[in-house]
């Protein structure tokens, strides 16, 4: 649940991302907004947006934090927009739509409220304005939008990340829930604190601190399997930004 828009317009080159991560159920969708965990990471070389299983997300934030070093991490789970800065060499593989085609590639845009933000652009022809307007209309996207403006390097990514494993404590601490009737969701949200009074959000709830949940921030495109030759093209990718 997720919506990354990335622009590379030789005048506008911005990447943007929203802070919403998830866990749904067969009845629930609970979420997290401005959780102090990005899904965008900038290490001085490399800018990164993911989408997808939150655990493989943390293992790549991990080794691109560490100056991509020792083994890659296998991708499966994810889609990764990102983009060389010294270079100006973006990585591509597995994003839900190019505008204004796929062979004149101008803005990449991935997850949830992909389709979303692509008519947003088509308007405003604004990165962070393309994920606020995704916020109002996909439910599975919400919270701050975090960026990172490639030409002038103004961010507002967090230098200090909460941890990943503190996440399900802050789900329960302000997180909120959605019902779903008929497996439709009422995008009426409700605080977990004041919901747990229901016996299957309490025993969801208790599920998160068992180690039975894990987020994700989904999208169609993090779901394909990756091949072996593009596993190899993203390795290249980012052995070519230690060089």
């Amino acid at each position: 649940m997720t919506t990354n828009v990335f622009s590379i317009i030789p005048s506008h080159k911005i990447m943007a991302c929203d802070s919403r991560w998830s866990y749904e159920t067969d009845k629930f969708l609970y979420y997290i907004d401005d959780s102090g965990y990005d899904k965008i990471i900038y290490n001085g070389v490399i800018v990164a947006v993911f989408a997808g299983k939150a655990n493989v997300i943390e293992l790549f934030k991990k080794w691109i934090s560490s100056g991509c070093k020792d083994t890659m991490p296998n991708p499966n789970g994810i889609s990764i927009i990102a983009y060389n800065t010294l270079t100006d060499e973006p990585f591509t593989r597995n994003h839900s739509f190019t505008y204004p085609s796929n062979k004149n590639p101008q803005v990449l845009f991935s997850g949830s409220g992909a389709f979303d933000a692509m008519r947003s652009w088509e308007k405003c022809n604004d990165c962070i304005k393309s994920v606020e307007n995704a916020c109002l209309t996909d439910v599975y996207t919400g919270g701050s939008v975090k960026f990172l403006n490639v030409l002038s390097l103004e961010h507002n990514i967090l230098s200090e990340q909460t941890q990943l494993s503190d996440l399900f404590d802050l789900l329960k601490e302000r997180g909120f829930v959605m019902r779903k009737h008929a497996k439709q969701l009422n995008t009426i949200a409700e605080p977990i604190k004041t919901a747990m009074n229901d016996p299957e959000i309490l025993k969801d709830v208790n599920g998160f601190s068992s180690g039975e949940a894990s987020f994700e921030a989904p999208a169609p495109e993090a779901m394909i399997e990756w091949q072996e030759n593009e596993i190899q093209e993203l390795l290249d990718f980012f052995q070519s930004c230690n060089k």
